[in-house]
């Protein structure tokens, strides 16, 4: 369909997020093909700060050349687009991404740990037409704090075309990916890691993402066998899934897991913990293990080594069927449509 006829249909969106993270991206590029699109974030072009003004004068102009709001977070970006958007009479909606709706003060992680950013999530969720959560976890953790009007999940969808199983065996590999800083290397269990890997000797070890060279130093005091790649784009992470036979994602909390399905959707086997959505993300097609635990954790990845492609095409069948992109797209769609009744 022509851009001529979409600017023809109902409803228009002004879509508001930051596109440098795919899945926001993703969803852009979905609302896009089936309907009249504006999109703003001031934070893609510097300080707020100094955007602000301009941002201000942009969402009111768009806002009265759109009927629906679809922001990605409730945070401060978010909230003169819904509170606008609610004044001019417009259906709102608002993707629960994770950090916008956790309250976890003891770890300063959530805008539920701080006062003002509490304030504007809980005003959002509080007042749009519907929030969509990436998770059952994330939406009972916005459930906790605020009284949306509806909330439902729908999961963040991963292309499972690209991210795809390769013609080659799996070699014996064991992949994480984080940023290798401070902050990670506990709340993402890369010391755990570290540990737990350490004896399995006829492994690769590999960490992919962001490397400071004094949390690399640390990690390889541990195990020294680790493989550092740095950070890579993200096409590029597809071939080292599809090389790798074992995907571990040792956080202590993810409000969806999209490295993890990635690699799943790639025919990697999951190990995880028991924390945040990525229980409900793997399923029973994964080794689920305690945080923190590097006992359980070894013995985890021990037994996944042993897993057949059986094993790995249950965790590819389970990406493609519960999280995938076409399946985000119908249930986004949907949304809209009975939006716009």
């Amino acid at each position: 369909m022509s851009q001529v006829d979409r600017r023809t249909l109902q409803p228009r969106i002004l879509f508001v997020g930051n596109q440098t993270s795919s899945f926001v991206s993703n969803d852009y590029k979905i609302l896009t093909k089936h309907y009249p699109v504006t999109s703003h974030s001031f934070t893609q072009e510097g300080h707020p700060a100094r955007h602000l003004p301009r941002f201000i004068l942009d969402v009111f102009f768009s806002l009265n050349k759109s009927d629906i709001v679809f922001c990605w977070f409730a945070n401060t970006e978010s909230f003169l687009p819904i509170f606008f958007g609610k004044i001019l009479k417009k259906k709102t909606v608002v993707v629960a991404g994770g950090y916008d709706c956790a309250n976890e003060p003891s770890i300063n992680y959530g805008n539920f740990a701080h006062p003002l950013k509490r304030l504007i999530a809980a005003f959002i969720f509080n007042h749009v037409n519907i929030v969509l959560a990436v998770s059952d976890f994330t939406k009972h953790e916005a459930l906790s704090c605020t009284h949306p009007h509806e909330i439902k999940t729908v999961y963040n969808g991963v292309d499972v075309d690209k991210f795809s199983p390769g013609t080659d065996r799996k070699e014996d590999m064991i992949l994480t990916v984080a940023s290798v800083d401070k902050l990670n290397v506990d709340l993402k269990g890369l010391r755990t890691f570290a540990e737990a890997s350490k004896d399995l000797v006829n492994f690769k070890i590999v960490i992919i993402g962001p490397t400071d060279e004094k949390w690399k130093q640390e990690l390889m005091r541990i195990n020294p066998t680790i493989q550092f790649i740095g950070q890579l784009p993200h096409d590029d992470l597809v071939p080292w899934f599809r090389r790798t036979k074992i995907y571990c994602q040792l956080s202590y909390r993810e409000s969806f897991g999209l490295s993890l399905v990635e690699a799943m959707s790639c025919g990697c086997i999951p190990v995880t913990t028991n924390h945040g959505a990525l229980p409900e993300v793997v399923g029973d097609c994964g080794l689920i293990v305690p945080f923190k635990d590097v006992n359980a954790t070894a013995t985890a990845l021990t037994s996944a080594a042993q897993k057949t492609m059986e094993n790995q095409a249950c965790a590819r069948q389970r990406a493609v069927s519960h999280f995938s992109l076409k399946t985000r797209e119908e249930n986004l769609i949907q949304v809209i449509r009975d939006l716009s009744r």
